[in-house]
């Protein structure tokens, strides 16, 4: 008889990303082997919610940590960050977002951080843990390691703490070739964007920095990266709490060992998986298709324009009868899923599509799909739309729950997202589990298993950041109806060979049972 085990499972963020997915999956799947879960995460929103983490990880043991109150205290000007149950800070600097990048946040508040996460770990339990498995490098290591100093701790890193870690140390390295301290920097360029002129005014050096590093000096909103240098050091702490670090793309296994160094302790890679039950393949007629887009984009609009809510992008019905072609059957379809951060490179791929489109008997039409609620970084989707005068032919769906995805490429013809350094990239592969084929970019987790020629060819490679190419990309894949069959089923094949939950499940319970 196998002896059953206690695992407590751990996560700063409230669920909206990919690590709340993998997440979900994946202890139900542990809880059918030797472990018994519980899982500790943050949580906004009211039951019933996708961000309320009793609903998002229903049937999972859940210790919630409630950021309502923290998130409501900004509308009388309060600092979230500072409320008895602290708000989150976040990997990404996003405009008018309560959960403001790590590197804004001053070391006084993150001692309240830490202290309330402590509090809920000892208040469920923790320190009676055999094992603790954190999801990214936060301030829950500390938090687990005071509550539960002798528990086995297994991190796993999922690539947007590392994106991060760079940006912090690429700054950082800026503020010392210019010879000026990163809070100088953010009193004297609280400006976003200054001009060119004033900087090289301030700052002597800057003309001696590279094209690279003078763009990022532009760029930067420099008094939500202050603290970078202590953040740098408590992700190396973080770090060095962890008996064991995952990875999961060989794009992350190289990262972390530029950030952190050399090591002894050589990360285990992991991939995530696809739950292949829920992401199966599907042929909906057109009328089937059309009742799907109705929904979306008419009778229950998401989509929204910057600072406005959700439904603030609306479609009619006349809108969606557009997608039909003259022969009475759908428009080709292109489909972009994720959230709109900078790396994710959606205003790039507007702009391809735009000239894609440009000049071809039958139009194709994008769907853009996702998207988190008032958050975005640089260019919001929408503008670069009105921008390139395509509005008609972009369609922006909104954030909509998992549940619902499949259906959505079940529409489409193939799913694009042109990210730059993906960590690594699930929705290629759940898009792939659907028999939809994709186009990547030649950066980050995508290269392990996007494949773009040969008898195995599941995909195409466009170059990143390059929109001519990006463009010959999106013609290409469309020119041929039997190659996109034939990809679709190569990536088919590929998932359910290498990307299953029960095969990577049976991987975390190797490393967490060491």
């Amino acid at each position: 008889m196998i002896q059953r085990r206690h695992l407590h499972s751990g996560v700063l963020f409230y669920p909206r990303g990919g690590s709340a997915q993998v997440i979900r999956y994946l202890l139900p799947r542990l809880a059918q082997t030797r472990w018994i879960p519980r899982h500790f995460a943050g949580s906004l929103g009211q039951a019933g919610s996708t961000s309320h983490a009793r609903t998002f990880y229903e049937g999972i043991d859940v210790v919630g940590v409630d950021y309502n109150a923290a998130v409501q205290s900004t509308e009388t000007g309060n600092d979230p960050i500072a409320a008895p149950t602290p708000m989150h800070p976040s990997y990404e600097d996003r405009i008018g977002a309560p959960d403001r990048i790590f590197a804004a946040v001053s070391p006084s508040l993150y001692a309240g951080l830490e202290a309330r996460w402590q509090a809920s770990f000892a208040a469920g339990g923790m320190g009676k843990a055999g094992t603790v498995h954190l999801h990214h490098l936060t301030p829950l290591q500390a938090a687990a390691r005071a509550v539960a100093p002798r528990s086995r701790m297994v991190t796993t890193l999922h690539g947007t703490e590392l994106k991060m870690l760079v940006g912090m140390k690429e700054r950082v390295r800026i503020s010392r070739r210019l010879g000026v301290p990163m809070a100088q920097l953010a009193r004297d360029l609280r400006d976003f964007r200054p001009l060119e002129a004033q900087v090289a005014r301030l700052y002597p050096r800057y003309r001696s920095l590279s094209e690279d590093e003078q763009k990022t000096v532009l760029s930067t909103r420099w008094s939500h990266w202050e603290h970078s240098e202590f953040w740098i050091e408590e992700l190396h702490r973080y770090h060095s709490a962890s008996d064991t670090i995952v990875t999961i793309s060989d794009h992350d296994t190289k990262v972390a060992a530029e950030v952190f160094g050399e090591s002894t302790r050589e990360p285990v890679q992991i991939p995530n998986a696809v739950d292949v039950d829920h992401f199966r393949p599907a042929a909906p007629d057109t009328s089937r298709k059309l009742e799907l887009l109705n929904t979306w984009l008419v009778d229950d609009a998401q989509g929204w324009k910057p600072g406005g809510a959700p439904g603030s992008i609306r479609y009619t019905q006349a809108d969606v009868q557009r997608l039909v072609g003259p022969d009475g059957r759908l428009r080709p379809i292109l489909m972009f899923v994720g959230r709109f951060l900078e790396f994710k490179n959606v205003p790039t791929l507007i702009r391809a599509f735009a000239d894609a489109s440009r000049g071809r008997e039958q139009r194709p039409a994008l769907l853009v799909w996702g998207g988190y609620p008032g958050e975005w970084e640089n260019e919001h989707p929408y503008d670069v739309a009105v921008e390139c005068e395509i509005t008609e032919d972009v369609y922006f769906v909104g954030w909509r729950g998992h549940q619902d995805l499949p259906d959505g490429l079940a529409v489409a013809d193939i799913m694009v997202a042109p990210s730059t350094e993906e960590p690594f990239g699930l929705v290629y592969l759940e898009a792939m589990a659907t028999k939809t084929p994709v186009i990547a970019t030649r950066t980050g987790g995508p290269r392990r298993f996007v494949v773009d020629g040969g008898e195995n060819s599941n995909g195409w490679f466009a170059e990143p950041g390059n929109v001519p190419d990006l463009v010959d990309t999106i013609i290409r894949s469309l020119s041929h109806q039997g190659d996109i069959r034939r990809r679709a089923e190569n990536g088919y094949r590929l998932v359910h060979e290498h990307y299953t939950w029960d095969r990577i499940a049976a991987q975390y319970d190797s490393v967490l049972g060491d």
